[in-house]
């Protein structure tokens, strides 16, 4: 059975509306191993060739649909250093109704179809 628990996070002390926290999975702690495949399938991506500033787009877009702001704050710190346009960046939950983004590079592998 799946064990939920609330994690102290430092960053949710501010919190305007701490009903909006939402437990969230320790996954150290319910299963090691999970964190481990995660960290090699980071790995994997990493050498896979795909372009970093792609590869964060795509973590981007990830952590706007799980409503993650740490995430949000870490990817794009991160596209920004490997040369993303802010112009990309602000348009990425739009990325299918530009003209900006070619096929190659929307973040559309994030797991929801056309």
């Amino acid at each position: 059975m799946l064990q939920i628990e609330i994690m102290n996070d430092p960053l949710l002390e501010n919190a305007y509306c701490l009903d909006m926290v939402k437990a969230r999975i320790n996954y150290t702690r319910v299963d090691p191993s999970a964190i481990n495949a995660m960290h090699k399938l980071e790995k994997y991506v990493q050498n896979s060739g795909l372009e970093r500033s792609l590869y964060e787009l795509v973590k981007i877009r990830a952590s706007q649909i799980n409503g993650c702001a740490y995430c949000l704050d870490i990817h794009t710190k991160d596209v920004r250093e490997a040369g993303e346009t802010e112009q990309r960046l602000y348009a990425i939950s739009a990325c299918r109704e530009t003209t900006f983004y070619t096929d190659r590079s929307a973040p559309r592998w994030h797991g929801r179809k056309k």
